[in-house]
Order: C-alpha cells, then sequence, then structure tokens
C-alpha cells in the first residue's frame, strides 16, 4: 500500500462526468435535511 499526498480533485481528469454531478451536488441546499445535534452522555444525540 502507498500513501499518496493528492486530493480528491487533483485525481480526477478535468473533463470527468463525475465533475458535473459534483457541482450539481454543491448547488443543492441541503439545510432542510438537517437535524440538530445535541450530544449528553447517557442520552440519544439526536432531538
Amino acid at each position: 500500500m502507498r500513501w499518496r499526498d493528492a486530493s480528491l480533485d487533483q485525481l480526477i481528469p478535468k473533463d470527468h462526468q463525475v465533475r458535473a454531478v459534483w457541482a450539481y451536488v454543491e448547488s443543492l441546499d441541503l439545510s432542510a435535511l438537517s437535524v440538530e445535534i445535541c450530544a449528553v452522555e447517557g442520552e440519544l444525540a439526536v432531538r
């Protein structure tokens, strides 16, 4: 196994189709899917 010092952006060719999917997902407003998280020892973390 060899570790690389490279970001995902550096590993994907500039003209690869996944960049269109990446751009689309980044443009989505997913804030409605997030839930306030409050961690308290011994209790459920999501309320």
